[in-house]
């Protein structure tokens, strides 16, 4: 039997080891540009957000206080004073919302109230120049003093070049009885910041009038009066001075009860409000003419408070008008030399 031996098995060389790809640096780097991608669209998201979206409060705020300027445009105090308040408490940031309710308030006698809306701003906007001005002024008005003194204070520290500063100060000065050599300095301070500032040249008026200069007096109070950006207060003030001057604080009491005996005949007769309010004033010329002053001055101002309880029938003009004269004979009734 034949054996076929099997052909001899020929070695095949080996195929060389295939190198492995490293893949993961491409892989960091999709990584890498996805993140960035991301970051990219949440940026543009956020921008996109706050060019949008309005602070809080900011647009309704912005409503408010133009509907509370329509409505004191239209005669409506009582309203417009109401949207202010709403304005202040959508956004306490709306500082026009406090300078307008305050500038409102001054100008209907509410003084006192219009402090407290300036001192409110300032709780919300402690650092707000014109409302700690409004607050020194109207505070100063008031004789205030340690709120006064708070207002002026802060403004020679942070507003030391402010005209203003120095007017209050010297103001602040001759209300507190000092002599007017400590005062002038101040006063003649704002004047070199600002020639024609209608406050510096009231407090000069108050100095000639405490050296007896009636007639340098009389200058600097026509000159006050000349001036367009004299604030109502301010007006006010200086026109019963001048009035003084012309006819004595007797005289303008006189003048001022007069005309709240002709305003009485607008007063409305339903409900005897103007039996009330005559009976009242017959009380006040009762107690002057018994020489009780302080208790004639006591009935002007609970006919004060009168006329502010029954506004609304009274009407918003004619109560602004009597409160006006009220305020004029009890601020010259109770202290007549003050500022």
């Amino acid at each position: 039997e034949t054996v076929i031996a099997p052909p001899p098995t020929v070695a095949r060389p080996a195929k060389p080891a295939r190198k492995k790809r490293r893949r993961w640096p491409w892989a960091v780097a999709g990584v890498v540009a996805l993140l960035c991608l991301i970051l990219l669209v949440l940026s543009a998201i956020s921008e996109h957000g706050q060019q949008t979206v309005p602070p809080p409060g900011g647009e309704e705020s912005m409503q408010l206080l133009e509907s509370a300027r329509a409505a004191q445009e239209q005669g409506n105090p009582i309203r417009a004073l109401n949207l202010y308040k709403q304005a202040q408490e959508a956004d306490p940031q709306l500082v026009e919302a406090y300078l307008e309710a305050g500038a409102l308030l001054a100008k209907m006698g509410e003084m006192d109230r219009a402090l407290d809306v300036y001192l409110q701003g300032l709780a919300a906007n402690p650092d707000h120049p014109l409302l700690h001005q409004r607050a020194a002024e109207t505070a100063t008005l008031l004789e205030r003093w340690d709120e006064a003194h708070a207002q002026v204070d802060w403004m020679l520290r942070e507003m030391p070049e402010a005209p203003l500063s120095h007017a209050y100060a010297g103001l602040l000065l001759l209300a507190e009885g000092s002599p007017c050599e400590e005062a002038r300095p101040e006063l003649q301070a704002a004047l070199e910041l600002d020639p024609d500032l209608p406050w510096a040249h009231y407090g000069l008026a108050l100095c000639h009038l405490q050296e007896g200069n009636r007639e340098a007096a009389r200058g600097e109070l026509e000159f006050v009066l000349g001036q367009e950006e004299t604030s109502p207060p301010l007006r006010a003030r200086a026109e019963q001075w001048l009035a003084a001057l012309e006819m004595g604080v007797k005289g303008i009491i006189e003048r001022e009860f007069q005309a709240l005996l002709e305003l009485s005949t607008e007063i409305p007769e339903e409900d005897g409000l103007r039996t009330i309010f005559e009976d009242l004033l017959d009380q006040v010329k009762i107690a002057w003419e018994a020489g009780e002053e302080e208790r004639a001055t006591q009935i002007l101002q609970d006919t004060r408070r009168w006329v502010e309880d029954h506004r609304d029938a009274l009407g918003d003009p004619l109560a602004e008008e009597l409160i006006r004269h009220l305020e004029r004979i009890i601020h010259l009734a109770t202290e007549p030399p003050g500022p």
